[in-house]
């Protein structure tokens, strides 16, 4: 049966109940725009990385700067050093530094023999400057053109400067001629190789401490501490990043300053034989290596150490290269 008209004409809407009807669908759309915006502004991160700085036009000319550890003249691995110059060739670096003990000078210039040493008086001073100049030939023959070269008197190379001294009962005079003939400087000719020599007794302006050098924000110095501390005594004795030798082990020991500056101390092994005759029968924990630095022109500087295993450079498994 049809409903009667007039219940037909009560079910339709006013037209104030469409308005209202209207204005509250209006409100429903806002409100869920509102929480669109919400639930996207949730989703984004509340964390942005710095990325707004933008790159210079010109690029700043970062440099390589090689650091050359222990070889021990005559006892140096063949292996090691053979796989340090392949890279070198490489590396083409901007400032070498050799950090000493480049000469063994053992036998009769060692002044405390100790058990097992005397067989290796085999290897005569002679053969020290052999090999070592040996070394310098080939590290030369590597460098870029213009390359900044160091040489640190190492604690083997200053008994050079104890047996002068010796020799001639401390005169200074007489100790200066006999160096200008068989010192360092003159046997490797590293004046004429173009290499700035530091005296391991030397103060360098401006330092307070003996046989160092600083080179922008790090120092070099072929050092004394030995042991597993030896990195983190150096840096404790510094105070600055500092790069040091003799330990023969690589390592490195790492300081937070009270200005909020990260300091270093790095050790990068040697490139000597690792079982010398004095250690008798106990294994060495020495290690084959060398440094990189890749330095900005404002001094600051990213370290590299990079290991020699087997006779194996590691530098091109750094690099991603095969």
């Amino acid at each position: 049966m049809a409903k009667p008209l007039s219940d037909e004409l009560a079910a339709t809407p006013t037209v104030k109940e469409v308005t209202a009807d209207k204005r509250r669908i209006r409100q429903l759309e806002a409100l869920l725009e509102r929480q669109i915006e919400t639930i996207e502004s949730l989703r984004q991160k509340r964390f942005k990385l710095p990325l707004g700085i933008k790159p210079s036009g010109r690029k700043p000319a970062t440099f390589v700067r090689v650091i050359v550890p222990d070889t021990h003249g005559a006892h140096i691995d063949l292996g090691a050093a053979n796989a340090f110059l392949e890279d070198l060739k490489e590396l083409k670096p901007q400032e070498t530094i050799l950090l000493g003990d480049h000469l063994d000078c053992g036998g009769w210039l060692a002044q405390h023999h100790i058990l097992g040493f005397v067989p290796e008086t085999d290897a005569t001073f002679a053969d020290d400057c052999d090999a070592a100049n040996s070394l310098l030939d080939e590290v030369d023959r590597r460098l870029a053109t213009g390359s900044r070269k160091w040489y640190f008197e190492g604690n083997h190379e200053h008994r050079i400067v104890k047996a002068c001294i010796k020799q001639t009962c401390g005169n200074k005079r007489d100790t200066e001629f006999m160096l200008s003939l068989w010192g360092c400087k003159a046997v490797l000719n590293l004046k004429g190789r173009g290499y700035q020599f530091v005296r391991r007794d030397e103060l360098q302006p401006g330092l307070k401490v003996r046989g160092a050098i600083k080179l922008g924000k790090c120092f070099f110095t072929h050092g004394k501490r030995t042991g597993s501390q030896a990195s983190q005594r150096t840096l404790a004795n510094f105070k600055a990043n500092v790069v040091h030798a003799h330990n023969h082990r690589m390592m490195m020991a790492t300081a937070q300053s009270a200005e909020d500056q990260t300091l270093g101390a790095w050790c990068f092994g040697c490139l000597c034989k690792m079982q010398p005759l004095y250690y008798d029968t106990d294994p060495t924990d020495w290690s084959h290596g060398y440094g990189v630095q890749f330095v900005e022109p404002d001094g600051s500087f990213t370290t590299w150490p990079i290991p020699i295993i087997d006779g194996k450079s590691r530098l091109r498994m750094l690099l991603g290269r095969k």
